[in-house]
């Protein structure tokens, strides 16, 4: 697995990129956050290890991590419709 910068993280637009590369083109931007928030939990159950280095924020349409936010608020409720940058947290 990939090195974070914590060490032992993904980055999180990662996460969200590979969500958007491997999910249906009706991804939004709130369907990343529940399945990164998800897939993170699982990992933690499973693995006793933490997928993401971010903390999740409580939002009132549930958890939300900031940089996955940041990078697809442009879409609004719609649907991704392209890749996420590669920006260093």
């Amino acid at each position: 697995m990939p090195r974070g910068p914590r060490g032992d993280t993904r980055p999180d637009r990662d996460i969200g990129q590979t969500l958007h590369v491997r999910l249906p083109k009706t991804v939004t931007p709130l369907k990343i956050q529940k399945l990164v928030y998800c897939l993170h939990g699982w990992h933690l159950a499973t693995r006793d290890s933490p997928v993401v280095g971010e903390l999740f924020e409580a939002w009132p349409y549930g958890p939300v991590l900031s940089s996955i936010y940041h990078e697809f608020k442009k879409n609004g409720k719609n649907s991704i419709e392209e890749y996420a940058r590669e920006i260093d947290p």
